[in-house]
This record gives structure tokens, sequence and C-alpha cells, in this order.
């Protein structure tokens, strides 16, 4: 687990913001966020914690255990790069 600094919190803020941006399709606030990015490694950090906090989510929504969903995601990853 990533230990949120305040720094790093509003990192994380930015990239709940940036997936909440393009799911509404606003193509300029989403740019915004991701140029609010300190630098490459925080940004990297910020999307990790989003992923996993989403993934810890699903699997406690549903029952399935974490490692069930990132199959998932692997699979339909795999899927679309042979397209």
């Amino acid at each position: 687990m990533i230990v949120a600094t305040e720094s790093m919190a509003e990192a994380i803020q930015a990239a709940a913001g940036f997936i909440a941006a393009r799911q509404r399709g606003d193509v300029e606030g989403a740019e915004h966020l991701l140029s609010s990015f300190a630098n490459e490694s925080q940004r990297s950090l910020a999307f990790c914690f989003v992923a996993e906090l989403a993934v810890r989510h699903l699997a406690d929504a549903t029952g399935e255990p974490s490692s069930a969903w990132l199959q998932e995601v692997s699979a339909q990853v795999a899927g679309q790069a042979t397209m």
C-alpha cells in the first residue's frame, strides 16, 4: 500500500479526477489533470494506488478475490493486444 503524504494524496485525487473526466467526455479537464503531476513517478504511483483501490472495492463488492479480477483484466488486455 502506498503511504499517502499530502502531495501524494493530491496526486491520487488528480488520478481519480482524470478517470472521472474521461468518463464524462471532458477531454480538456482530463488533459489538465494529467499535466498537474509533479513528475512521471508521482503520476505512476497515483494511478497504481487508484487501480489497487478500485480492484479492492470490486472484490469486496462481489465477493470474488482480487486475483480473479486481475486475471480477467490481464485476459482482456491480452485479447485487445492481438486485435
